[in-house]
């Protein structure tokens, strides 16, 4: 067997070969000619791979800032317009109140860590242990709180549609009020008390200093109580839901509602499509992260922050949904949309009189 290292040829035998066997290997630096003629390869495809990744990363940052700037007011937006008197009167109000409050402190709190981690930098939430807990909590509470918000929209249609009669008994202001106390305690408690023992502080060698989660087994319990659990009833739920919602709209499509009946009825049509659009939504973004999840457990790990796109889209665009799939919602929007109008108008005619704007006229 011949070898060659540092320019100098050395013959030798290799016992496990055969006699006629000779082989030439190159050795420099530890590289045999084997990885110098492959290592190119694999390096510049793991260069492009790193390269693709990073790439990925940005996109992923940038769609999650976009959430940011748009879902953020928006929430604020749609947590106004359901405290109005008439949706006040309404039981669900109270849950898509909620539902706003969550979504725009998931949003808050992950772009404060997608931008810590993309710029690799420091930030409030990373100068204590104590803060690094505080904010970990919050974040995965506000994501499971989404979850089971969504899960009582479900249901609540559901016996709006199939029981109505007994819906004013089920969902009432009092258990509603119940059911967001007891999840917002539960999660949080939880929570808490799982960041106590799993979140820590770790400094980088350049003095930065990093939250450090082990949260393998939370994940785990998380993607059971975020996916499997809401997969489980609101799937069901919907799919049922939508076929009645679907027969009734053709039994009442160009029926003018003469009746108290025929009126409700259409009223319930309504509640539903603005409902299923949001839990339908939430249906088609969970699924690819609990189908990587499962089919690919090790590797979601690795990059758990690029599926944190798919449930940040999901709180950025609820009220925009809202627009979408109903018009007496775009019409409340209107009006709160005027009053701000008329109030920034009065602010300026008050304390600024030389500089006096006309009234707000109001969008049509």
């Amino acid at each position: 067997m011949l070898f060659l290292q540092a320019g100098q040829l050395e013959f030798g035998e290799d016992k496990m070969m055969s006699s006629n066997t000779t082989a030439l290997i190159l050795i420099d630096n530890s590289d045999t000619l084997l990885e110098r003629t492959t290592g190119p390869t694999n390096s510049s495809t793991a260069a492009q791979n790193e390269q693709t990744h990073s790439m990925l990363q940005q996109v992923v940052y940038y769609i999650k800032l976009l959430m940011f700037i748009f879902g953020c007011p928006g929430n604020l937006f749609s947590m106004a317009t359901w405290l109005t008197r008439d949706f006040r009167k309404q039981p669900h109000s109270k849950v898509f109140v909620m539902l706003a409050i969550v979504n725009n402190l998931f949003l808050i709190h992950t772009f404060i860590h997608s931008t810590t981690l993309f710029f690799d930098g420091d930030s409030l939430v990373m100068q204590s242990k104590l803060l690094c807990q505080i904010a970990d909590a919050l974040g995965v509470t506000s994501m499971q709180l989404d979850s089971f918000l969504v899960i009582y929209l479900s249901v609540e249609r559901f016996v709006s549609v199939f029981i109505p009669h007994r819906v004013k008994t089920i969902c009432t202001h009092t258990k509603v009020v119940v059911y967001i106390l007891i999840i917002t305690v539960t999660f949080l408690v939880f929570n808490i008390t799982v960041s106590v023992y799993d979140v820590s502080m770790i400094t980088l060698e350049n003095g930065t200093h990093k939250c450090k989660v082990d949260d393998n087994m939370r994940t785990l319990i998380g993607r059971v109580m975020v996916g499997m659990i809401p997969l489980v009833i609101i799937f069901p739920c919907n799919a049922i839901t939508i076929v009645k919602v679907v027969r009734q709209y053709i039994e009442m499509r160009g029926v003018i509602a003469v009746t108290q009946q025929q009126a409700k009825k259409k009223d319930s049509i309504k509640a539903s499509i603005l409902t299923l659009s949001v839990t339908i939504t939430y249906i088609l973004l969970l699924i690819p992260s609990i189908l990587y999840f499962l089919c690919c457990r090790e590797n979601y790990f690795k990059n758990v922050d690029m599926f944190v796109v798919f449930p940040m889209i999901n709180t950025g665009i609820n009220f925009y949904l809202y627009n979408v799939a109903s018009s007496e919602y775009r019409r409340k929007v209107k009006v709160l949309l005027n009053r701000v109008g008329n109030s920034v108008c009065n602010y300026f005619t008050t304390f600024w009189p030389q500089n006096a704007v006309e009234p707000f006229e109001g969008l049509n």
